[in-house]
């Protein structure tokens, strides 16, 4: 199984998905895992979290109806196109838009309480992961 796990440094889990500047993407085998990339999001840098879409957070507006739908990034694409490849993404948070995008893309998101990328996934590994169904924000993002 190939996880996701949103970072902006590698090392906590980002609070928000959609804004995180990068993916870290391990391998898990039985209760075994191993880190395999740390894949970022284009346009993020260091002074700058990524943005789902691309765009700098002050020319995006992922309410409905918005610029969202304008600049034709509903669908997550940069997200997608990181974590495509991977089973399960475990995150602290995530709009709605991007669990619907996940869940259509087949990858079935699991929201933790953990802040370390590496305890999450070992824990995920070990079957020990505590997980909880409330992750989604439903907040305008600006």
């Amino acid at each position: 199984m190939r996880l996701a796990i949103p970072s902006d440094d590698g090392v906590t889990i980002a609070q928000h998905t959609g804004r995180a500047r990068g993916f870290v993407v391990y391998e898990i085998s039985g209760s075994a895992c191993r880190k395999l990339a740390h894949k970022t999001v284009s346009g993020s840098s260091e002074s700058t979290p990524g943005h789902a879409c691309g765009q700098e957070s002050g020319d995006c507006d992922h309410s409905a109806g918005g610029a969202a739908e304008h600049h034709g990034h509903q669908n997550h694409g940069s997200i997608l196109e990181l974590v495509g490849d991977c089973d399960v993404m475990v995150t602290c948070g995530a709009g709605p838009r991007l669990v619907n995008d996940l869940a259509g893309r087949g990858i079935r998101l699991m929201f933790c309480r953990e802040h370390s990328v590496e305890d999450a996934a070992r824990l995920l590994a070990e079957g020990k992961l505590d997980t909880h169904p409330e992750g989604t924000c439903d907040h305008r993002h600006h």
